[in-house]
């Protein structure tokens, strides 16, 4: 059952991701709670860091403000980015922290940083090109390449640093939009 429960989770990744990067699409925007989508998404991870014997920081802003975002999008890029920063690990563990923040009064920053393998340069240059993979047969080169669409879709930015034998970090930026306005009207037309 687990080989058969990996391969489902496989093939269902790789169906999402075929399907996120062929449409263009506006993303279904709310108010949404960052901190509480990156702990549902480090819980999801929570197995797959075991089986690397590392481990799995929340370095979370308990102030972040909600922004206008895709909870479901926002949560396919950051399983991404475990994912391959849970990869990036040796099999001796490792460390893979995820963390948000406030950037100004109109960003939020989330990060995912592992001390794993590190990207060599040559190939951090592309990364996000659609099917590049360093992962051979186990990658399908979409996993980059959604997450930058979608994080373009909420007119943010993601940038990566890396140094090899040192490790990676993935930092999103997001603009918080009108969340706290929608927010608002929600609450008035309750009353």
């Amino acid at each position: 059952w687990k080989i058969l429960r990996r391969s489902n989770q496989r093939i269902s990744n790789l169906v999402l991701d075929m399907l996120a990067y062929s449409k263009e699409r506006k993303p279904d925007t709310q108010p949404c709670p960052l901190n509480d989508v990156c702990k549902e998404a480090a819980e999801l991870c929570h197995e797959r860091i075991k089986t690397k014997h590392g481990t799995l920081h929340l370095d979370l802003d308990p102030k972040l403000p909600k922004v206008q975002a895709d909870p479901q999008g926002i949560h396919r890029c950051l399983l991404n980015l475990l994912t391959n920063a849970i990869d990036a690990l040796d099999e001796e563990g490792g460390e893979v922290t995820i963390s948000s923040q406030s950037h100004g009064d109109s960003n939020v920053l989330i990060a995912v940083e592992d001390n794993g393998s590190g990207i060599p340069e040559e190939i951090l240059q592309r990364i996000f090109d659609v099917f590049f993979s360093t992962k051979g047969s186990q990658g399908t080169g979409l996993g980059l390449a959604v997450t930058k669409k979608i994080i373009e879709e909420h007119e943010g930015s993601i940038e990566v640093q890396s140094s090899q034998e040192q490790g990676t970090k993935f930092s999103i930026k997001l603009p918080i939009g009108d969340a706290a306005d929608s927010e608002q009207e929600a609450a008035d037309t309750e009353e």
